[in-house]
């Protein structure tokens, strides 16, 4: 488990990684702010859905439980989906826990090709 200022610096580390591609209106509603944001944030989205639902799959988990684990309400498995369908983007500290809780980093949800391939073929 990571101590409060780690956790800390990796909020913000992910915030500036989002940086200019979101707009957070709130905390299920969340936008992509250009056009020429749009590509690379759909992707990322995408790629963060895709390692989600497998991370989750792998772990024996419903959608329902992995909401409770991270600390979510019994009603977010619907946020769960539309996450790893692509279609909501979580905010930054939701990313880090979900980082935390399957022990992977930030830049493997969001940024690494790493497990691309598996996660495609799956």
């Amino acid at each position: 488990m990571q101590t409060k200022e780690h956790h800390k610096r990796d909020v913000r580390a992910v915030e500036y990684y989002l940086g200019g591609l979101f707009s957070y209106s709130s905390p299920t509603k969340n936008t992509i702010q250009t056009a020429g944001a749009a590509v690379k944030g759909a992707t990322m989205i995408r790629r963060l859905g895709r390692k989600m639902r497998r991370l989750r799959e792998n772990a024996g988990l419903s959608q329902a439980e992995l909401a409770q684990e991270l600390g979510l309400s019994e009603r977010s498995k619907g946020f769960i989906s539309e996450i790893e369908s692509g279609k909501k983007v979580p905010r930054a500290e939701l990313i880090v826990k979900i980082a935390d809780y399957f022990q992977v980093t930030t830049d493997y949800l969001l940024r690494d090709e790493q497990g691309e391939t598996e996660d495609t073929e799956s």
